[in-house]
């Protein structure tokens, strides 16, 4: 029981003595700005979503009709 309050003791006593010792950098972080690109959307080829929701509906109705 005495070498677990010691312990406790020496953890408050070491924390006391770091708690304002954080030096702030001089000068903040430079992060490059962000460029957000829109793509533009080729109209000529299906999306995925669309191609996926034909074949499933295919798949489907080629299981029922067996």
């Amino acid at each position: 029981m005495n070498k677990f309050l010691a312990a406790a003791a020496l953890v408050t006593i070491a924390t006391a003595s770091t708690a304002g010792s954080y030096a702030a950098p001089a000068d903040p972080p430079v992060m490059a700005p962000v460029i957000i690109e829109e793509q533009a959307a080729s109209s000529s080829s299906p999306s995925a979503g669309l191609v996926l929701g034909l074949t499933t509906l295919v798949i489907f109705s080629a299981a029922l009709a067996n």
